[in-house]
């Protein structure tokens, strides 16, 4: 006759729990005392503190307790609480964002076009002179024609509107990339007003996807 083979033990670490099980860092400080567990070297790192296994039997058995769904109905209480403190937060950067004014000088597009490539060939000088970087080491006045529009639309942005100050603002807020991007298409319709020769480039440069260089 076959010898029936013992179950084999499955064990889980406070970690474990909180990923998987849905406990709380709290709960497994109230639930897991006294309770058995088997200490064991990190199998994944062997310099790192030992491992606390908890026997998963016992935890089932107390996720039927009482107190374990007391327990966890107040960190879900507490967990729908801060999501709704963290949204009124967001909400608040971007009713401040909403507020800002928009300020948007006009120059000749030819003023423009060569104060922007002067500061770009400028900002390359800096780099090459202080980094030795000879891909750096560019001649801004030979960029093709889009690029030269793009450098064109954030000049405009960086040097021609009060973005940069408005921005300070909004600096350590909760949400401050959503205030960030209410300010932005703000920025642009006000930018496609006062250079509506440029307005296929500021929907492509300020609303789209694509980095400042």
């Amino acid at each position: 006759m076959a010898t029936k083979t013992a179950k084999k033990e499955e064990y889980i670490t406070v970690t474990g729990l909180i990923e998987k099980r849905g406990w709380t860092r709290s709960m497994a400080t109230k639930l897991l005392q006294n309770l058995n567990c088997k200490v064991v070297d990190n199998p994944r790192y062997r310099c790192a503190a030992p491992m606390t296994l908890y026997y998963l039997k016992d935890i089932k058995r107390i996720e039927k307790t009482k107190k374990f769904a007391q327990l966890k109905e107040k960190a879900e209480k507490r967990k729908i609480s801060a999501k709704k403190a963290v949204e009124t937060k967001i909400d608040k950067t971007v009713d401040i964002a909403d507020t800002f004014s928009v300020t948007v000088e006009r120059i000749d597009l030819a003023d423009l076009e060569e104060f922007t490539l002067e500061e770009k060939q400028n900002w390359y000088n800096y780099k090459f002179f202080n980094f030795l970087d000879e891909e750096i080491c560019r001649n801004a006045y030979s960029a093709d024609e889009e690029t030269i529009k793009r450098w064109m639309v954030n000049f405009i942005r960086h040097n021609l509107s009060d973005y940069d100050e408005q921005l300070e603002i909004l600096e350590g807020r909760t949400g401050k990339s959503k205030g960030y991007w209410h300010f932005k298409m703000k920025l642009a319709e006000e930018m496609k007003r006062v250079y509506p020769e440029l307005e296929k480039y500021i929907d492509k440069y300020m609303l789209g996807t694509q980095e400042d260089e």
